[in-house]
């Protein structure tokens, strides 16, 4: 429990300049938005989840070791090897990340591909049942002003299609686990941050273990391999903008911020998936709908909040 505990935020872990506090926050949101293009593109491929799932981690693997040498010189490679981050919590980061991924592919399969990525995103609600656990940072004050205007921002997103009987109930709830593997998966990541694990090396790790932990799906009869060239690279684009992009961004930008604020800023992938699905899949938005997604992108403000630190000198 004592190495979860250290994954709190403390004050002096934040970027020390103002610029430095708003990039974080940029990459995140990059790294947000490159993770929403991959609902799309799992909903629009002809395999199964559980393909689509292995050969995402399978096929990123070699990215992140590559980025991984090219990132560390030989001297600084060898130093970070004695980083003081447990075993266990690479062990942890990668089941977390392998579940997360199987349940968000089957989730995004079963049920409409906007409403499958606001349960998968649910991390927020388990970031803080977390916090009150004592395993990651509380959530702070703009956290729980921000909260209930995503939540009700996501839920006008969704519309009246969340209650569409013609969806299996095991989809939602798929979904919902999702949310709560993804956010696990932000609390070890945070939590081997604070030994000083580097970015890239976790990548490496959660994605060697997350092939390892499901190539059990090799032997599931849907399983199916590419045999066109067209789907080959659907396949890498999910694996470059889904994975490499999206989850390496992401890591970059969690050494440096809450984990709590975080996975609100997060929400932008439903929003972005929202966006894109109505030309692309035909999922058109209603009235109701762009309403939420300005109170999502409002809620972000919230937590983000760049002039807060200006604010502070000020008064200060």
């Amino acid at each position: 429990m004592s190495d979860m505990q250290a994954a709190k935020i403390q004050p002096h872990t934040l970027p020390s300049t103002e610029s430095g506090h708003v990039w974080s926050w940029m990459i995140l949101l990059a790294g947000g938005i490159s993770l929403g293009t991959a609902p799309i593109l799992v909903k629009g491929m002809p395999l199964s989840p559980e393909s689509s799932a292995f050969f995402r981690v399978l096929l990123s693997a070699p990215f992140f070791m590559v980025l991984a040498l090219w990132s560390n010189p030989r001297p600084r490679r060898e130093a970070s090897l004695k980083t003081t981050a447990p075993l266990y919590l690479y062990l942890l980061a990668a089941v977390f990340f392998a579940a997360d991924l199987l349940a968000m592919h089957v989730a995004i399969k079963a049920i409409n591909t906007s409403i499958a990525t606001l349960f998968t995103n649910a991390a927020p609600l388990f970031i803080a049942i977390y916090g009150l656990l004592g395993l990651t940072d509380r959530p702070d004050a703009r956290f729980g002003r921000a909260l209930p205007l995503a939540l009700a921002g996501l839920f006008l997103l969704v519309g009246i299609a969340a209650f569409d009987p013609t969806a299996p109930l095991w989809g939602y709830l798929v979904g919902l686990a999702a949310g709560g593997f993804y956010a696990a998966y932000l609390v070890a990541v945070r939590a081997l941050k604070s030994h000083d694990a580097g970015s890239a090396g976790i990548m490496v790790s959660v994605t060697i273990g997350s092939t390892i932990i499901l190539s059990p799906l090799l032997l599931v009869p849907d399983f199916t391999v590419p045999q066109e060239a067209m789907v080959w690279l659907q396949v890498m684009a999910l694996v470059i903008f889904g994975q490499v992009l999206g989850q390496g961004l992401v890591t970059v930008a969690l050494r440096h911020l809450p984990v709590a604020s975080s996975s609100v800023v997060l929400m932008i992938q439903p929003v972005f998936v929202a966006a894109v699905s109505w030309p692309i899949l035909g999922e058109f938005l209603g009235g109701w709908q762009l309403i939420g997604m300005l109170l999502v992108l409002i809620a972000m403000w919230i937590v983000v909040d760049p002039l807060a630190a200006r604010r502070q000198r000020r008064a200060g």
